[in-house]
This record gives C-alpha cells, structure tokens and sequence, in this order.
C-alpha cells in the first residue's frame, strides 16, 4: 500500500469510527469529548495529505526545472549499425528553436539517411528554414557544417489558429565523426503576431567504422 492508499485508509477508519461514537442527545460530556478529538485527528489527516500531494507536485516541478536545457526527450535506438534518434521540444516563445540530439556513439561515425519533423507555429509564422548540423557540444554548430532539409514549397495544414508543417527528407547524404552532437536548427518568421514553436523530429542513418 503507498502513502496516499494508507493515508486515505486511515481517513475512513477515524470516519467511521466518527460517526459511530458521535453521541445523540443527551449523551456524555466524555462522549462529546471523544467526538471533538476526532474530528480534530480527522481535520488533520486531511490537511496533511493535501501538503504532501503539494510537496510532491513542487518536488516534481523542480526535477524539471533542475533538468539540463539540452534534454528534449531523446530516444536514442542503436541496433547493429542501424541508427535513430528522436527530438522533441514541447514549446517555446520564438520563431526559431534547436533539437538537439543524443550524442553519437564515440567509435562509430553515423551517416545520416532519413529525417522528418513536424513543427507547430502559430498562424502568422510561416517555415522559412530547417538545418541540419553538428557540434561538439548539444546544440551547437562548431564544426561548420549544415545541410539543409527544408522542402520548398511546403504547405501547412491549419487547425484552428496553429498551423503544422510536416517535412520529410529522405536521400539525406550526410556523415559525421564519432562523438559528435547533431541537431537542426527551425526558424519561423511571423509577419505579425505573437510566435510560437513545437518542433519534432526523427533523424535515421547507419553507423560505420569509417
């Protein structure tokens, strides 16, 4: 049994137990007595677990906010020399935004095939750009290399006051060394308006020793 199952456990059992000694009229003074120190034991079991169901919510919050800024629920899968990686950035403010993906393995260099992303903008923000490029570090661009993987034109489908950009690049010819962080770089220019972004991307290759 967790905490909040025993917590509540206990809950019933002073209720019960509340209502079965609650005196009718005319009761004892030691009845009355009895009742109120109940119902004070009950109060208090209450307030209790609400403070701890809030601690764990700030405790929760924290993790998340303690987590490094690069973390965007990668699911790295290696199998034999098959490679996929996965980004995801639940949203951001900005009409650009990184993924940044998992490191490489550090004695394979990878040979990126296939990537496809779904980015989320705002209605007035239109997809001007999408980059894939590598670094020594998350996110970052060091080493001078980009490869564009943006299909023109692309046409968004619209719900409501959000518009979805689906891209999808295959035949991608792009190597890189072992150890190294690949990311894309999105930019969504508005011509007005508040912007938004939720990007999300797959990239797949195969590792090789060379």
């Amino acid at each position: 049994m967790n905490f909040e199952e025993h917590s509540q456990a206990r809950r019933f059992t002073l209720a019960g137990l509340l209502h079965f000694v609650t005196p009718t009229r005319g009761g004892s003074a030691c009845d009355a007595a009895f009742t109120f120190l109940l119902s004070q034991i009950l109060e208090a079991e209450m307030r209790f677990s609400k403070c701890a169901q809030s601690a764990t919510a700030l405790f929760l919050l924290a993790i998340a906010l303690a987590a490094p800024a690069h973390a965007q629920n990668n699911k790295q899968i290696i199998s034999g020399t098959f490679y996929e990686d996965q980004a995801t950035l639940p949203s951001t403010a900005t009409g650009n935004a990184t993924l940044t993906f998992t490191q490489t393995p550090a004695n394979k260099f990878l040979n990126i095939t296939n990537i496809a992303c779904d980015v989320f903008v705002s209605a007035t923000q239109v997809l001007t750009l999408m980059r894939l490029q590598i670094g020594t570090s998350p996110g970052a661009s060091d080493l001078g290399r980009s490869y564009p993987i943006k299909n023109t034109p692309i046409a968004p489908e619209i719900i409501q006051n959000v518009k979805l950009y689906s891209v999808v690049t295959n035949e991608v010819f792009f190597k890189m060394g072992p150890g190294r962080f690949p990311s894309i770089f999105i930019v969504a220019a508005s011509n007005g308006g508040a912007a938004s972004m939720a990007p999300n991307c797959f990239i797949v290759g195969n590792l090789t020793d060379n």
